[in-house]
């Protein structure tokens, strides 16, 4: 009875429920009855632990932007700006992508003047080139992006490990923090930063050579992209949310499973088969709820990208014969679609990829290095202890004889 009770009791973050069912068929299961009285012994100890983890999960999901705003508080305003002025660089390719393809075709092909066309598509060739020293420029200068980011996070990370070792606290996860998931914040901040510069530099350039090249082309693609992507920002949103329940609901079943597979032969020695299972079935069938609403969450993103890149090029073949009945060319057309198909579709297809997979991760990451980085009140067993230990270490210091005087 004793061994048992001994085993059982090393089950922890056990909810008033369990004790309390537990409690009632006690008499049933009368074998087990010193397990369960020594697990309510360590209820105390529990209950601060069980606060302090429901607080930190909490703080995941607390302030908005809160992430985004410490990752380029860190930045320096001359890098932005330079960031800002080599991607403009890019955008003539975006928004004569469409315009040369459509006076090499109306102007040159069409009209059997081969030498005309080939000029328009040498004109879209350097602007190729002048966009391609732009996007060198623009790997070139991540690193002021990045490597800020990662040093402030380092400190913090050390700072706090170091305050919970001097509270008497043993930060177990200050290594995981320091060295994965530090370097997981600096790369997805870096595809943050590349996927939507790309998308203001592809929306801007295409919505500029949309207009200039026919008003009415502007106002058929630009409307479904746009929706396509506030759609997908609302999304976005919310699997954000998701993303961070399911992390957190990760670590309760961690919570409960280990201790009870820590103590497997005593569960079987003592027939608690059920109440083992008990204490993990909650949290499991929990975890697999919200991985379920996540994967549709996930599935949303190819509605958003249906909607923002393949909308626009549907509704211009839909309308097509109207606008050519209009006096539009054929090459204007085909421009058009050039538009939707080199331009806002890697667009909205490259911030769809680099938000909801970098942005989750950068967001989900970085609050919890935050909020790690919080210094934790230690438990007062733990105050216990450590003024336990510090008075025989202060006799053991006292009993120390001094070293003899200098005879000089």
């Amino acid at each position: 009875m004793r061994r048992r009770g001994m085993g059982l009791g090393r089950f922890r973050h056990i909810s008033e429920g369990d004790r309390s069912r537990e409690s009632g068929g006690a008499g049933d299961s009368g074998q087990s009855g010193g397990a369960r009285d020594s697990v309510r012994s360590r209820d105390a100890n529990d209950s601060v632990r069980s606060v302090r983890s429901e607080r930190s999960g909490e703080s995941v999901g607390a302030g908005r932007g809160r992430e985004l705003r410490f990752a380029f508080g860190t930045v320096r305003r001359s890098s932005i700006i330079a960031l800002s002025c080599w991607s403009l660089l890019e955008v003539p390719s975006s928004a004569l992508s469409g315009i040369a393809v459509a006076h090499a075709l109306d102007d040159g092909f069409l009209r059997h003047r081969t030498g005309v066309g080939l000029a328009w598509i040498g004109v879209l060739l350097a602007a190729a080139t002048l966009a391609a020293l732009g996007a060198r420029r623009v790997f070139a200068l991540l690193g002021n992006f990045v490597e800020p980011l990662r040093d402030v996070l380092v400190r913090r990370v050390v700072d706090a490990a170091v305050t919970r070792g001097v509270a008497g606290e043993r930060d177990g996860g200050a290594t995981a923090r320091l060295t994965r998931q530090v370097e997981t914040v600096r790369d997805s901040f870096a595809g943050i930063i590349v996927a939507v510069r790309g998308f203001v530099v592809a929306a801007l350039g295409t919505a500029v050579g949309a207009y200039a090249l026919d008003p009415l082309i502007a106002a058929i693609v630009l409307p479904p992209f746009v929706a396509g992507f506030v759609l997908f920002l609302g999304v976005l949103r919310v699997a954000a949310a998701r993303q961070r329940a399911s992390v957190l609901g990760e670590e309760k079943v961690a919570a409960a499973a280990g201790p009870v597979l820590a103590a497997v032969r005593d569960v079987a020695a003592a027939g608690a088969e059920q109440y083992a299972a008990d204490l993990v079935r909650g949290p499991v069938l929990a975890q697999a709820r919200i991985d379920r609403r996540l994967a549709r969450t996930a599935a949303l993103r190819q509605l958003c990208f249906a909607v923002g890149g393949w909308l626009p090029a549907l509704l211009l073949l839909a309308a097509s014969p109207a606008l050519l009945r209009r006096g539009l060319t054929a090459g204007a057309l085909v421009g058009g679609l050039t538009f939707v198909v080199t331009g806002l579709q890697p667009a909205l297809r490259g911030v769809i990829s680099g938000l909801g997979d970098s942005g989750l991760r950068f967001s989900i990451t970085l609050a919890r290095l935050l909020d790690a980085a919080v210094p934790i009140t230690p438990l007062p067993e733990a105050s216990a202890a450590r003024g336990s230990s510090v008075a025989p270490a202060a006799q053991a210091t006292s009993s120390i004889p001094d070293p003899d005087p200098d005879p000089d």
